[in-house]
């Protein structure tokens, strides 16, 4: 067992950790490449290899309004309850926004609701309708504003999907 190890790590230790090329044109124009050498074939040098080890990003960690607390110090927690992030929606001609607020909004202060980068009408209530969206991609976030129109909390951008049947009338 001791000798088929030891043949084995000899084996791959003679291998060559870079092996030559060897290019030869053709009469026709066309280059031919191998690895062994011969003598009507010419060494390429090849330039040193660049090597990166990979590593996979950890995936972004959820941010919930909560976690975005710097300049509040009045709510605990702030998130889109409805709709949820990838849900998919056929043929509603609304849609209902139901945000998680603690504590109640307080006097004053408003929520923003951002539509595909677009601010929609702001709200005082915890719980509205999006009418007639058009068919798609759509991203949806809300912002939590004071009074003097700061951002105190938002919310992690949700996508939602549109989809209306059509008839054709052919």
């Amino acid at each position: 067992m001791i000798l088929f190890f030891l043949t084995c790590l000899l084996t791959f230790m003679s291998i060559p950790s870079s092996a030559a090329i060897y290019s030869l044109p053709s009469t026709d124009g066309n280059q031919q490449f191998t690895d062994t050498p011969l003598p009507e074939f010419n060494k390429i040098k090849l330039q040193e290899i660049n090597i990166y080890s990979t590593h996979t990003a950890a995936s972004k960690p959820q941010i919930t309004g909560s976690d975005k607390m710097t300049k509040n110090k009045r709510y605990t927690e702030f998130s889109l309850l409805q709709p949820q992030n990838q849900q998919s929606f056929y043929n509603q001609p609304s849609i209902t926004i139901q945000i998680q607020l603690q504590p109640k909004l307080q006097p004053g202060d408003y929520i923003e609701l951002w539509l595909d980068g677009q601010a929609l009408p702001s709200i005082t209530t915890n719980k509205t309708n999006l009418k007639n969206p058009d068919p798609g991609e759509h991203q949806l976030q809300a912002k939590l504003m004071s009074a003097s129109k700061e951002v105190l909390m938002t919310t992690e951008i949700i996508y939602i999907y549109i989809h209306r049947s059509t008839v054709d009338a052919n």
